[in-house]
């Protein structure tokens, strides 16, 4: 079995399948109404393509970019979603925290690739990264998550579920059964499990990123609605004092009505017709121009 899976051809199929996913985030982003994070998001979806291709290139280009930046591109895929999904749901994380992840990182692979080559010790960086983050992901959704979306995202809730217990069964059959420094791309059931794994878990979460940022968008389209269609049709209305029937019975004053139904708030002025029918004595008694005018126009034969 382990002969059957050559891992350079798998991570390079990841790879075309990440840019598949890349290809389909920025169709959305291009064509679809979406909101500031969804550019996080099909970022993740180009460093995951771009991660995989490094990996697959092992041995071909220097380790540099094969190892460190390569790792450094699947950890910030799964940095970028959380950071996303704080800007989407108004939560707004400081950008520090994952900026230092992504210094601290690169540098703990680089030692573990230069100073003490291993396999094994990248291994349990990227896993308990990649762990930690699904968990972090997870309380975002959980806690922040508006009431109209809560039941409609299992999916997304159960993907970085599945990602933080993969991530957490990798890392514990690391650090207890492989005691190897071999090469990440030697025929592996563990490794090229988890590359499957994690490929479908990634592709959970893109579909279940764009139907979040589809049922927010569909949710302030019915509300717009909704508020633009509180002021229209027919409005009873008494025909002496100008109130307004509501849908409960009860009359209201029309600027209260106002107030009630839409953002508009009322101001209180007189016209210059009331204005000379109550306080007569407060009016010019001079008519204006064009009333004079007017008025000399009325008299004549």
């Amino acid at each position: 079995m382990q002969d059957f899976l050559d891992m350079r051809t798998l991570f390079l199929v990841t790879s075309i399948m990440g840019l598949i996913l890349f290809v389909c985030m920025v169709t959305v982003l291009r064509t679809r109404k979406t909101y500031a994070d969804f550019k996080y998001w099909t970022a993740a979806a180009l460093c995951y393509f771009l991660g995989n291709v490094l990996i697959g290139f092992r041995g071909a280009i220097p380790d540099l970019f094969s190892v460190v930046v390569a790792n450094t591109m699947i950890i910030a895929t799964m940095l970028i979603i959380p950071y996303g999904l704080s800007i989407f749901l108004d939560k707004a994380d400081p950008p520090w925290p994952y900026l230092l992840s992504l210094i601290f990182v690169p540098l703990g692979l680089a030692c573990l690739t230069y100073l003490s080559p291993g396999v094994r010790g990248r291994i349990v960086i990227v896993s308990a990264a990649n762990g930690l983050i699904c968990l972090y992901s997870l309380y975002i959704l959980s806690r922040y998550l508006p009431i109209f979306q809560k039941k409609h995202n299992f999916l997304l809730k159960i993907s970085f579920g599945a990602g933080a217990i993969w991530a957490l069964v990798r890392l514990g059959y690391t650090l207890l059964y492989d005691h190897s420094n071999g090469n990440l791309l030697a025929p592996s059931l563990m490794v090229g499990g988890s590359l499957i794994i994690y490929l479908v878990l990634f592709a959970f979460i893109v579909f279940g990123l764009c139907l979040l940022n589809f049922q927010r968008t569909e949710h302030d389209l019915l509300t717009a609605r909704d508020e633009v269609k509180q002021l229209s049709g027919f409005l009873p209305m008494c025909a002496s004092c100008k109130k307004i029937r509501d849908d409960q019975g009860y009359w209201n004053q029309v600027e209260a009505y106002i107030r009630t139904h839409s953002e508009a708030v009322c101001s209180h002025s007189i016209c210059p017709d009331c204005l000379q029918r109550l306080y007569p004595e407060y009016c010019d008694p001079t008519p204006a121009p064009d009333a004079a005018k007017d008025t000399a126009r009325d008299k004549k034969p």
